[in-house]
């Protein structure tokens, strides 16, 4: 391709990401315009949860660099004093709806040493790309490739005559997306990687943020909500640099559109086959994937898709795992004698709302929790100390279930939940413990549930057998109910007046379900049948079933005119 038929699509002040404005219409702004207009712009707006958290994991890094540059190039500037309340005063300034509040992004993006590197068809370093990435056949694959949910026909958003091509916004942000999110399995082995064998790529896992379990914080509009989930500690924490002098940590710590040399074929520092970040914003934009998108007229017709570079997921004394959007596991496995070993956390695929509420407000050993419990996200550890208690926020819950040894997205985990962010930190362990025993108690009665249509066909005649159908569809049924008491928690609350008014309206919630199940019993169920001279039927079922609740609920119980 000559260069005067190379296309320009520079995704500084190109229109490609898709957002909702705060009066709700929907509308593809550029970069730029996202950084100039945030306070307008309520989220983003893509097809999928996954597209707008690897798109939200883009556009962090370019926050936190542009902000490093903005203090380094200040006058006078004194690192060691940028503490807690500095970081808490910067905060609180750049929530403050203000034009101009976010110019220094601006300069950054307009800089003459970054801007080039945002040109998504440059000859030398497109976007996120490989120039000249090729096989042996010099072959590619059709666009459906980089659609991560229409690689089949039967399961596609898109008509499969909608996926020949993609116009170069959304081959943009599918080029990202599918960076964050590839399935694993063999790829297209690309001349220049020493890894490939017979033509191949053999595979090294899916991509870094599928390995994870995203937790993303939402607030009143896209500045806030980028500031939300900025690791502030972490990356601004003073340290030394080469010269000898105070700097900070995030000096060193380069997106993939600052770091040179720009990415070949081959993975970066092999021959290890292991890389560790440099921080979050190496691994926010971490490549997964050799990827180069082939254009003609106007439109992206073709793409190619090899290995790229495999992420450390160890964490161990503080080094490794730079991804402050997900929680941490305990690896028992992996850990040794005085080596503890702590890996990504995902999120689990069955009861998400529940396990990950569990997850979310796990209690930290000094509040009296389990020293290997899961460790919170780093942006959720920062929040207390730059951001008012009484702020309300909806977390989301991303992941990816693969299925066929993760060669195939088989469903993507989407839950938000909403809460105070003070009930969210360490400081208020009680207010904690009252919801976690709360949604605890949620599903043991969700399970007595399942016990009871278990009996209800003993009743009538047929073997007992525990019902989870009716476990699961309960606690499906339950979730709006909790969302909104959750909603309306603050850490003002009395912890034993928040336990007290939840199980006085889940155990009037679960005697109507009880009541909904006898409606449907069947004549057999509620006439019943003797069995060891002992009558089994509906009735006798329900009192055994209320006996349990009144067990698992027992404030709601309670006689308070004794």
């Amino acid at each position: 391709m000559s260069e005067d038929t190379i296309p320009q699509f520079n995704l500084v002040d190109s229109p490609w990401i898709k957002v909702q404005k705060t009066a709700g219409e929907l509308e593809l702004v550029s970069l730029e315009q996202l950084f100039r207009e945030g306070y307008s712009i309520t989220k983003l707006a893509h097809e999928s949860a996954l597209e707008d958290s690897a798109m939200l994991a883009f556009l962090e890094p370019i926050l936190l660099r542009s902000s490093f540059f903005h203090f380094a190039d200040a006058e006078d500037f004194d690192v060691a004093a940028f503490g807690t309340e500095a970081r808490r005063n910067w905060i609180a300034t750049l929530r403050e709806k203000k034009v101009g509040n976010f110019d220094f992004v601006l300069d950054y993006l307009q800089h003459e040493d970054i801007k080039p590197y945002f040109e998504l068809f440059h000859p030398e370093h497109p976007f996120m790309q490989v120039a000249d990435l090729h096989t042996e056949k010099s072959t590619f694959s059709p666009v459906s490739r980089i659609l991560l949910d229409s690689d089949s026909d039967h399961f596609s958003m898109r008509a499969a005559s909608g996926k020949g091509t993609l116009d170069y916004a959304d081959a943009a942000r599918k080029l990202i997306t599918v960076q964050a999110y590839d399935y694993s399995g063999i790829k297209s082995g690309a001349v220049g990687d020493p890894r490939v064998k017979g033509g191949r790529g053999y595979p090294i896992g899916v991509g870094w943020q599928g390995a994870t379990g995203r937790v993303i914080l939402h607030g009143e509009n896209i500045f806030e909500t980028l500031l939300l989930n900025l690791p502030i500690s972490r990356l601004f924490e003073p340290t030394i640099n080469e010269n000898g002098e105070e700097d900070f940590k995030i000096a060193n710590d380069l997106p993939v559109w600052e770091r040179e040399p720009f990415d070949g074929a081959a993975p970066r520092n092999y021959p290890k086959e292991i890389t560790t970040p440099t921080g979050p914003c190496d691994t926010l934009t971490w490549q997964s994937r050799r990827v180069r998108l082939f254009p003609k007229n106007g439109q992206v017709t073709g793409v190619l898709v090899s290995n790229g570079d495999k992420a450390s997921e160890k964490f161990q004394d503080g080094i490794g795992c730079e991804d402050p959007w997900t929680g941490l596991r305990y690896s028992k496995n992996q850990s040794k004698k005085g080596q503890e070993i702590w890996m990504p956390l995902q999120h689990n695929q069955e009861r998400t709302f529940w396990r990950g509420l569990d997850a979310l407000l796990v209690l930290s050993p000094n509040q009296g929790g389990d020293e290997y419990a899961p460790k919170k996200p780093q942006t959720i550890q920062d929040l207390n100390r730059y951001f008012p208690h009484n702020m309300k926020v909806q977390v989301q819950l991303v992941g990816v279930v693969y299925g066929n040894q993760n060669a195939v997205i088989e469903s993507t985990i989407d839950e938000s939940i909403p809460v105070e962010l003070a009930l969210l930190t360490d400081e208020f362990p009680e207010h904690t413990a009252a919801i976690l025993e709360n949604s605890q108690k949620s599903m043991d009665a969700a399970i007595q549930l399942g016990r009871f249509a278990g009996s209800l066909l003993e009743a009538a005649g047929q073997s007992y057998e525990f019902q989870p159908a009716a476990t699961e569809a309960v606690l499906h049924r339950l979730e709006k109910e909790f969302r909104i008491w959750l909603s309306q928690v603050t850490h003002e609350a009395n912890p034993q007046e928040l336990k007290e008014s939840w199980q006085k309206l889940a155990s009037s919630f679960f005697k109507r379900e009880v009541e909904n199940m006898l409606i449907g019993a069947s004549p057999k169920a509620l006439i019943g049948r003797i069995k060891d001279d002992k009558l089994i039927s509906a009735a006798t079922a329900q009192r055994a079933c209320h006996r349990e609740f009144k067990k698992i609920f027992p404030l709601a119980y309670e006689d308070k005119t004794q």
